[in-house]
């Protein structure tokens, strides 16, 4: 009975299903990076991406914002935890600098 359920239950595409919404993750201009992280982690995570792509790949889903700041450095920054420090940093300071400049308007 338990394998008749599974039959009816598991998705059988779940890989491809789930590398299709990797390609096509995008962080959104108001989401902060580590809601966007973790989204990524899960899907790349499901969709069985090597870990080999982690990097570019998601130079290539942030923000512009964060793309244009992350650029200069990007050569120096060669594995995976680094990038996404440098990412959870500098999103902080953005969002703060942000934040300081609307509250002088």
């Amino acid at each position: 009975m338990l394998q008749h359920l599974a039959v009816i239950y598991v998705n059988p595409n779940k890989v491809r299903d789930t590398k299709y919404k990797y390609n096509r993750l995008m962080m959104k201009p108001c989401q902060f990076f580590a809601e966007f992280q973790t989204q990524f982690l899960h899907l790349a995570g499901e969709g069985q991406v090597p870990l080999k792509n982690y990097c570019l790949d998601l130079y290539n889903k942030l923000t512009i914002r964060l793309q244009e700041k992350i650029t200069v450095t990007l050569d120096n920054l060669l594995t995976y935890k680094r990038v996404t420090a440098y990412c959870l940093s500098l999103d902080l300071k953005l969002r703060q600098i942000n934040a300081y400049s609307n509250w002088q308007k």
